[in-house]
């Protein structure tokens, strides 16, 4: 029985500075992952503003790809009634 108690009383101080450990490491976890949360939430945000401002390039490149096609086409039937005349 007082071996037991000598144990006890040998581990006990180990066993709470394990606990006290463990609280710590649990409290850094916890702000880990809140900071990694707010991270991920302010470049999810990054993400959305780049998308957006990428379909923003996409749609005047189309623009641009649509007025230079009207141009050509433009251009084209010009040469083409020059070319009719001169005959």
């Amino acid at each position: 029985q007082s071996l037991r108690e000598d144990e006890t009383k040998r581990w006990s101080p180990t066993i709470t500075e394990l606990h006290s450990k463990l609280a710590e490491l649990r409290t850094e976890l916890e702000m880990s992952k809140k900071e990694s949360a707010a991270k991920i939430q302010e470049l999810t945000g990054e993400l959305q503003s780049c998308q957006a401002q990428r379909d923003n390039a996409a749609g005047a490149f189309k623009e641009v790809l649509s007025k230079q096609a009207a141009c050509e086409a433009e251009a084209v039937a010009i040469i083409r009634q020059e070319a009719a005349e001169q005959r």
